[in-house]
């Protein structure tokens, strides 16, 4: 007799759960592109570059420096390409970041990269793009667990001609948005309640036969 009534609730734990359960497997919810392509010129620095930050951010103080600014975290070296997953363990604006996203509220988000270099940040080039969020915003429905970063392209190629530097830069790279959004779905507790009812229904007939 215990053990059918620890296999009824068993199976009432089941279906109270079983929906939460299939809303944990994070999704892709939408992606952000962080691209900067394009050329530039400069007098000649001798400065070496180090390598590229893709960076996304809400009205950072300062366009490229990384304060306000989620990517910092990792740099790519020159020719890397891969994927790196940001969030609230590694990333000090990840937690601002997601709750902007799905506040609702249209807010002007920035983004794109540049070349990090041994010295002035203006010596080699990049770009930010930045606008309202409202296409991205995924609503309070979702939740962002993490944020992907897949970088497709760090390219840079550098000429010095007559004390002036030539540079052409191919950054290509997007943010991956994953996680939940809530959805309706039937009241699990009321399920289980009254398949429990039912079942007890059942043994008690059985016993009084």
């Amino acid at each position: 007799m215990r053990t059918q009534v620890k296999a009824v609730l068993a199976a009432g734990l089941l279906m109270v759960l079983g929906p939460i359960a299939a809303q944990a497997t994070p999704i892709l919810l939408g992606e952000i592109q962080a691209n900067a392509v394009g050329n530039a010129s400069s007098p000649a620095t001798g400065l070496e570059p180090v390598g590229v930050f893709f960076v996304l951010g809400y009205s950072p103080p300062d366009t490229f420096k990384c304060p306000g600014y989620m990517g910092c975290e990792k740099l790519w070296a020159l020719g890397e390409t891969g994927s790196f997953d940001f969030d609230s363990g590694n990333a000090t604006e990840f937690a601002s970041i997601a709750a902007m996203l799905t506040d609702g509220l249209d807010q002007n988000l920035s983004r794109g990269a540049w070349t990090v270099n041994d010295g002035d940040p203006s010596a080699f080039p990049g770009s930010i793009g930045g606008g309202p969020d409202s296409f991205f915003d995924l609503g309070p429905a979702a939740n962002i667990e993490f944020i992907r970063l897949v970088v497709t392209a760090t390219l840079l190629e550098i000429s010095v001609e007559n004390g002036s530097q030539f540079t052409n830069y191919e950054y290509r790279g997007s943010f991956q948005l994953w996680g939940t959004i809530a959805e309706d779905v039937p009241e699990p507790t009321s399920l289980a309640l009254l398949g429990l009812g039912l079942v007890g229904m059942g043994m008690r007939r059985r016993k009084v036969a």
